[in-house]
């Protein structure tokens, strides 16, 4: 019996690991059998179509969803949209594939062309799926929503994409057991990284000059680490309801704080850079913490090689009343927090 099920194990594992490759270019079209090298798909959606479970669909260089930016879906070589019904999004996921682009997000870019819905939307039916990679990832720009949107599938990896100039967060992911490595959210109205999955790990990303906060993490439990939070307008990392371990972080130049935890929340701080924060307020405010338990937040720069609260450092503020945080020891020299490449 030990054996039987051995053997069927390597089966499935030689059958997911077999999964074909479909390729997407601009030069492409779209007909029944499409993807080869030789016959690219034109479409992401015509190719996740042909798509089955485990498959990759491997995107060329161009642009996708609104080819020539008129703001709508109606020319040839565009995405079926579907920006007010359906998905409500430009290209759906609906099973599970690897979606990635073969040169980058640098030169891989879909466009919602101002429309309501995500760039993308992973759906229920997809867990287990990845987007993009370490250097094959995509730019996804000019949404009226999301950039990208995870609704509830499982156990997603989203890998070396851009979010940027999209009218909701630029990356929101619901979805328990997501890991979300080296993407990058900049110039997104709402915030640049909305988080609300029990189990993520999130690591080497950039939330810069978002509309709220950089990342925002809402009932669920999540690890940040190796990320940086800059000049967003309100606030570096913000927990609500949500348990967060933030590990060799940067905070810096972010609205109102660095790093706020609700009343409902808890979490550590540590290993990181809190530095220039509380600049709509003039209080440097690097740790607002109104959760009401002790917050470990040892170990980290505050700006100052004496302290918080010294030379011009940021501090522990109290906008909503008694803070309980363990500050010593701290950090006296910057540490370095490299950038994971993203091409």
């Amino acid at each position: 019996m030990q054996i039987g099920v051995l053997a069927l194990a390597l089966l499935v594992a030689a059958s997911a690991a077999s999964g074909k490759t479909i390729n997407t270019g601009v030069n492409g079209s779209d007909f029944a059998g499409c993807g080869s090298s030789a016959a690219p798909c034109r479409t992401i959606s015509w190719a996740l179509f042909e798509a089955a479970p485990g498959d990759t669909v491997q995107v060329g260089p161009g642009v996708y969803g609104d080819v020539n930016g008129d703001g709508d879906f109606d020319d040839p070589g565009e995405e079926p949209a579907q920006p007010i019904g359906g998905c409500f999004c430009v290209v759906p996921i609906q099973r599970r594939v690897t979606l990635r682009s073969r040169d980058g997000a640098g030169v891989t870019i879909i466009d919602a062309g101002k429309s309501e819905g995500a760039v993308l939307q992973v759906g229920t039916g997809a867990d287990g799926t990845t987007i993009g990679g370490p250097q094959n990832g995509f730019t996804l720009r000019h949404s009226l929503d999301a950039g990208l949107s995870v609704t509830f599938a499982q156990h997603t990896r989203i890998l070396g994409n851009v979010a940027t100039d999209n009218g909701g967060s630029g990356f929101q992911v619901y979805g328990d057991g997501a890991v979300v490595t080296g993407n990058r959210s900049t110039g997104n109205q709402i915030s640049g990284f909305e988080l609300g999955s029990d189990g993520l790990v999130a690591s080497g990303n950039l939330a810069e000059s978002n509309g709220e906060h950089g990342f925002f993490v809402v009932n669920s439990s999540a690890k940040i680490e190796n990320s940086s939070a800059i000049g967003n307008a309100m606030g570096g990392f913000y927990a609500d309801m949500a348990q967060l371990e933030l590990a060799s972080d940067v905070a810096i130049r972010n609205g109102l704080y660095g790093v706020y935890l609700d009343g409902t929340s808890d979490g550590r701080v540590t290993t990181s850079t809190l530095m220039g924060n509380g600049v709509k307020t003039a209080i440097p405010c690097g740790i607002d913490n109104a959760s009401h338990h002790e917050l470990d937040a040892r170990g980290n720069y505050w700006g100052s090689a004496d302290g918080p609260g010294n030379g011009g450092a940021d501090i522990v503020c109290q906008v909503d009343g008694d803070s309980n945080v363990v500050r010593d020891p701290f950090k006296k020299t910057e540490p370095k927090h490299p950038p994971k490449p993203l091409r």
